[in-house]
């Protein structure tokens, strides 16, 4: 299949799943909104109440001291931390950690529904009840990994810049290295890391380490075809910051207009590659069994090349001869 049948058949299901995959997405959208919400509400809290304190019209900053009695490197003649985040440090860690599971799990639910939406409009016409999240222990699973590898990754850059801290000339060349070894990784990782999570959710009946393994298997087999999604991908990103750049508001209204579209063109790219992958593994199976089967001859070359065998049944006598008739004999003599 070609890129514009490809092209073709992501818009075909995009009008079958339009509706429902606009209200979800939207109902996704405000929710991320909150969830950004409500991370800056620790951030911006300190702020706002230290900037009341700052502008009360009681406030002194002429008041002398006590003696023996100075300012401490971390406060203020108010009374105040110099740094507003300082005392409600653990509280801002603790919230930004369930902020990240939160929005683990409720990017994972999208995925998954977005999923089994477009599964079924690939064929025929969905409805809002066709967003289902059945699959969503896979998707957090594979999306954790991502996370405990990157962060594994970044911890292993730490500890090499750690070590060569002291090596003036070593450290900067490290430092591009590994720099230029994770683009070089992320790189050719990126259309398996977009598709990989589509290609588990569509083989639930495999265990996740086999659906792991298969899709990385399906990435090399497809892996001109899958390049090819994720350079279209990027082109439509590119046209996008064009058309923000010419005009911001027209670039929001077509982002989200063109968004839901982007978000289910990968997931028609895996399944019209699978359709493809299952019909020639359809088409090639008499050929390939047919060498080494044994040649038997058909029913019918069997019939008309084999002649009956007759012979007379068992204990059954042999036919009488025919005896000549004798002629009548004359009495009267």
């Amino acid at each position: 299949m070609r890129w514009s049948d490809r092209i073709k058949l992501a818009l075909e299901t995009f009008k079958r799943t339009a509706l429902p995959l606009y209200i979800w997405y939207f109902i996704f959208a405000f929710v991320g909104v909150g969830l950004v919400l409500a991370g800056s509400i620790p951030f911006l809290a300190p702020i706002i109440r230290l900037k009341g304190t700052l502008s009360s019209p009681f406030l002194n900053p002429n008041v002398p001291m006590p003696p023996g009695r100075g300012f401490s490197s971390g406060s203020s003649p108010f009374g105040h931390s110099i740094s507003p985040y300082s005392d409600q440090a653990p509280y801002i860690f603790l919230i930004l950690i369930i902020l990240f599971f939160l929005a683990w799990i409720v990017s994972s639910a999208f995925i998954t529904g977005m999923f089994n939406l477009t599964q079924k409009g690939f064929h025929e016409k969905v409805s809002f009840r066709d967003f289902r999240f059945s699959g969503i222990p896979r998707t957090l699973g594979w999306y954790g990994i991502l996370t405990l590898v990157s962060l594994l990754l970044i911890v292993a850059g730490i500890i090499g810049a750690l070590a060569l801290k002291r090596m003036t000339y070593l450290l900067p060349f490290f430092a591009v290295l590994y720099v230029l070894s994770l683009i070089a990784l992320g790189i050719f990782l990126a259309p398996w890391l977009s598709t990989s999570a589509f290609y588990m959710l569509n083989h639930r009946e495999l265990s996740f380490t086999r659906s792991l393994s298969s899709s990385w298997d399906f990435y090399r087999q497809n892996m001109g075809s899958l390049w090819l999604l994720f350079i279209t991908l990027i082109g439509i990103q590119v046209l996008l910051s064009l058309i923000n750049q010419a005009s911001q508001a027209l670039g929001i209204f077509t982002a989200l207009i063109v968004g839901p579209f982007t978000a289910i063109l990968p997931i028609v790219w895996i399944l019209s590659l699978e359709e493809e992958q299952n019909q020639h593994n359809t088409n090639s199976i008499p050929s390939s069994i047919s060498p080494s089967a044994p040649d038997f001859p058909s029913s019918s070359e069997a019939s008309s090349s084999q002649t009956p065998l007759t012979s007379p049944p068992e204990n059954q006598d042999p036919p009488l001869e025919d005896e000549p008739e004798t002629p009548p004999t004359d009495t009267n003599n």
